[in-house]
């Protein structure tokens, strides 16, 4: 896209070495045209094979919405570790309620984000497999910038300062790990949280897990299970 942008600058410079030769200009254009062309034509193929995986999971997704027939009295669990995972999708293409979405929180108030959403967190990466002691031990070692990144403190992973990214530390070990420990200890808290749904539905691939089945069965029973293309559809219900 740069080559498509600055080549007319540098061929409108070029033509002005040569304003009484018409043919060198035409020739020129023509050259412009041709490679433009091309650019476009390569832009549009490289882009379709780059985004094709996602859109076709994208459609996989809104395929699966008849399939299980979700209703606000339901709770969606899907991936979500970048704006484009499927908890983005699925909360846009149904009326169920999702119980975590990594970018939720800019739409939220700081006090929403540490009783709400911190707490939702924790669920979710209880039920990924996450623990935290692990995730204190990483925040203890020599760059944990990146699991800063990951747990969604983002200004503060980023910050060329050391003082603000040690401020995210402590805001992710005072907001979050708390509510990991009650989570991992089986608070009564998560319990009452899942028997306000009907149903507890987790989009999950069948090759790639993202949730944990042991995890998973800590706080809930199997009802049903059904695969569709790349996604398996877990049924659960509240103890």
């Amino acid at each position: 896209m740069t080559v498509a942008i600055l080549t007319p600058f540098l061929v409108a410079a070029a033509l002005s070495a040569f304003p009484g030769n018409p043919r060198i200009a035409q020739g020129v254009l023509g050259f412009l045209l041709v490679l433009t062309l091309l650019n476009g034509a390569l832009l549009v193929a490289g882009t379709y094979q780059q985004f094709l995986p996602q859109n076709r999971e994208i459609v996989g997704l809104w395929q699966l919405q008849r399939l299980i027939n979700p209703t606000d009295r339901d709770l969606l669990i899907a991936r979500s570790e970048t704006v484009d995972d499927p908890c983005g999708w699925v909360v846009l293409m149904s009326p169920s309620p999702v119980l975590f979405c990594t970018d939720a929180e800019v739409m939220l108030t700081p006090q929403q984000n540490r009783d709400i959403h911190r707490f939702r967190q924790a669920v979710y990466l209880y039920l990924t497999g996450e623990d935290s002691d692990v995730i204190q031990r990483a925040l203890a070692g020599p760059n944990p910038s990146s699991l800063i990144w990951k747990l969604g403190y983002w200004a503060e992973a980023i910050s060329p300062s050391a003082e603000e990214r040690t401020q995210g530390i402590h805001a992710i070990q005072s907001d979050l790990i708390p509510w990991m420990e009650r989570v991992e200890n089986h608070d009564v808290e998560v319990s009452s949280f899942f028997r306000k749904f009907r149903r507890i539905i987790v989009i999950d691939r069948q090759q790639d897990h993202t949730f944990a089945p042991d995890r998973l069965g800590a706080f809930l029973n199997l009802e049903g299970q059904q695969n569709y293309d790349d996604f398996v559809v877990l049924v659960y219900a509240s103890r």
